[in-house]
C-alpha cells in the first residue's frame, strides 16, 4: 500500500510551545518570541525583528485622546482616583 507523504508529515507534526513572547521591538516595543527574530541562522542576545514594523521601516501614529466611551472602558474613576487596567 503507498503511504501519502502530507499524512505522514500531518501524523509527525505536533504543538510546539516556546513559551510567552520574551523579547520586544526596539523600534515600536511589540512583544515577540525569539523565534520571530530576522536572523535565524545565529544566536544572538539582541535579536531585531521584522514583522511588526519592518525593523523601524513603517512609521506606527501614535493615538490621540480617546474618547470618552473608549476611556472609561480603559479607566476607573472613583472619587478623585483613577485606576488603569494594566494589560
Amino acid at each position: 500500500m503507498k503511504r501519502n507523504w502530507f499524512i505522514e508529515l500531518y501524523i509527525i507534526a505536533d504543538y510546539f510551545d516556546v513559551g510567552e513572547p520574551a523579547f520586544v521591538c526596539r523600534w515600536y516595543k511589540a512583544a515577540m518570541w525569539y523565534e520571530e527574530r530576522v536572523s535565524k541562522h545565529r544566536n544572538t542576545s539582541i535579536p531585531e525583528f521584522s514583522m511588526c514594523c519592518m525593523q523601524g521601516r513603517i512609521n506606527i501614529a501614535r493615538f490621540g485622546k480617546l474618547s470618552q466611551p473608549l476611556h472609561d472602558l480603559d479607566f476607573k474613576i472613583i472619587g478623585n482616583q483613577v485606576f488603569s487596567r494594566k494589560h
